[in-house]
């Protein structure tokens, strides 16, 4: 892009090379602004070295970020529109995203509530509905949900489910954007074949995800 006008587009797939050579090819190519989902912390500090920006934790078809990108008109118009508009996030993302950049331990469990932990007699299960702050979708731990006790008194399946959930919402170096939290869960709870149920209003978006659950599983759309 020159001037707020689309000069050339081209299309490489990098599925093949490592992270170094990635970063090479952005740099070769002149690349100055990278879109993507779920990135690590340390990716994004090299390519500032490198003076490319990162807008992380979208999610969109290619073509509608490119033109997003293109409709706009200098970096924190174009930054501030694509993290809101585009992403799949809900609106207290950018409040997540500041939160786990700086590492917050905000979002990690108590000491009291480490693995190994017990639910006291005054404890009782937990209860999402009833629940009246509803922290957890602020991105926060919920101090009211012994969450680790909890998981310790499940078995088979389930529990193995909990852990990974657990794991996934506590993951404090990246931020990770739906699609990537369904890949992690997939494969923590080593599944080959998924299925990708969708109604006909989402088509477009359910080929686009399946296209991306596609690099990663083998996916039966229904």
């Amino acid at each position: 892009m020159m001037a707020g006008e689309e000069t050339s587009r081209k299309v490489i797939d990098t599925a093949d090379l490592t992270e170094n050579e990635k970063l090479s090819q952005l740099e070769e190519m002149g690349v100055n602004i990278l879109v993507c989902g779920g990135i690590e912390k340390k990716l994004i500090n090299e390519m500032g070295e490198r003076d490319i920006e990162v807008i992380s934790n979208t999610a969109g078809e290619a073509e509608k970020v490119a033109d997003r990108l293109i409709r706009e008109k200098g970096k924190s118009k174009h930054t501030a529109l694509c993290k809101k508009e585009i992403s799949a996030k809900p609106d207290h993302s950018s409040s997540i995203v500041n939160a786990l950049s700086s590492a917050s331990t905000d979002l990690r469990p108590p000491q009291s509530l480490k693995l190994g932990g017990n639910l006291t007699n005054g404890e009782s299960l937990i209860d999402c509905i009833e629940c009246q702050d509803r922290i957890c979708l602020k991105g926060m731990y919920c101090q009211k949900c012994p969450m680790d006790a909890v998981v310790q008194q499940t078995q088979g399946e389930t529990r193995q489910s909990m852990e990974v959930t657990l794991d996934i919402a506590l993951e404090p170096e990246r931020v990770l954007c739906r699609i990537a939290e369904v890949v992690y869960y997939c494969q923590g709870m080593g599944y080959k074949h998924i299925g990708l149920a969708f109604c006909t209003d989402l088509f477009p978006e359910s080929k686009t995800v399946a296209g991306l659950l596609r690099r990663f599983f083998k996916v039966t759309p229904v």
